[in-house]
């Protein structure tokens, strides 16, 4: 189940079975001009989606924000970079 679509009596059942929490996370990065900037993120949300309705689990908003440490391109081409002491 998606945690933003839960009714609170359906998050205490969740927690009363012990049932895992999933974060999807994917970087904003720049990927070459052949691929979107939320390439990472797309990979990990279609992975849970596939594997959520056969998994007791929740599944929580994303986050989209990690340590790119500019790798490839900068903040010109769409990266988003939080650096490890703010995150």
């Amino acid at each position: 189940m998606y945690l933003l679509q839960m009714r609170p009596e359906q998050i205490k059942q969740a927690v009363g079975r012990n049932a895992p929490v999933i974060i999807p996370v994917g970087s904003v990065e720049f990927h070459g001009n052949h691929l979107p900037v939320g390439t990472d993120f797309f990979l990990v949300d279609e992975i849970v989606k596939r594997f959520e309705p056969h998994v007791d689990c929740v599944v929580a908003p994303p986050f989209v924000y990690g340590c790119t440490g500019y790798a490839v391109s900068g903040p010109e081409t769409g990266t988003l970079n939080v650096r490890l002491d703010s995150l």
